[in-house]
């Protein structure tokens, strides 16, 4: 919940300590609450976990909704969170974007507070067998091309597109969000490359476009690429 399944991932990033501190307070302009103190944390209960860190299962203590809780230790060598804060205050209220309760950081952690969705995309295809429907690969397909040509509108990349980035509320209703901006990037509007110049790849191998296993910069259309091998996936 609220975190992508495991893969392996570059992780060759620079530490910029006051860009980090700039986007943790950027986030608190989307927290719905005032301080972490309105949230109950239960720290025996790990829902999920990452590249970064670590998500529990919490509650809102006024109106016992459960929420989840991603947690990131302040010594990693580069912050997934404090880049999803940037994101998240870009893509607030958006198609398919989780609604975000709190964010911001303790003396150890950082902390990133969303609503509680139901099963990735991933264990869906789990409950299903690995046996998807054409017309539900088909209805998959344009729900999440319609979330990302929304993020895409707003000039940001996901980098990270594969099955258990995309969670769904419940079987019934079948709505898709889009999670972990960790390695998002922002891009320029004219050139629709990023504004930040790292060479390094990024996203999870067995999706990532071939561009960007020879060392292209990361763009819009690597995303798209990633959603068509996500979707000959399920095809299997």
């Amino acid at each position: 919940m609220g975190v992508c399944d495991s893969s392996k991932k570059e992780k060759n990033y620079d530490l910029n300590m006051e860009s980090r501190t700039n986007r943790i307070a950027s986030i608190k302009k989307i927290s719905s609450y005032k301080n972490l103190n309105s949230f109950q944390i239960d720290y025996n209960n790990l829902i999920g976990k990452g590249a970064f860190g670590k998500v529990y299962l919490g509650k809102i203590k006024k109106t016992g909704k459960e929420v989840a809780v991603k947690i990131e230790p302040k010594n990693s060598n580069y912050s997934y969170i404090s880049n999803e804060i940037k994101i998240f205050e870009k893509l607030k209220g958006g198609f398919g974007i989780p609604k975000i309760y709190w964010s911001g950081n303790n003396k150890n952690n950082y902390i990133l507070i969303m609503e509680k969705l139901g099963p990735s995309l991933q264990k869906v295809f789990y409950h299903y067998n690995q046996k998807f429907s054409l017309s539900m690969i088909k209805n998959i397909g344009i729900k999440i091309l319609n979330i990302l040509e929304f993020i895409h509108k707003k000039d940001i990349i996901h980098g990270d597109i594969k099955p258990g980035c995309f969670l769904i509320d419940n079987y019934k209703d079948f709505n898709i969000y889009i999670l972990d901006f960790g390695f998002s990037r922002e891009i320029n509007k004219i050139t629709g490359l990023p504004l930040e110049s790292k060479s390094s790849f990024i996203g999870d191998f067995t999706y990532a476009s071939k561009n960007l296993f020879l060392g292209l910069p990361a763009s819009k259309r690597d995303d798209i690429i990633s959603l068509g091998y996500m979707l000959i996936y399920f095809l299997k």
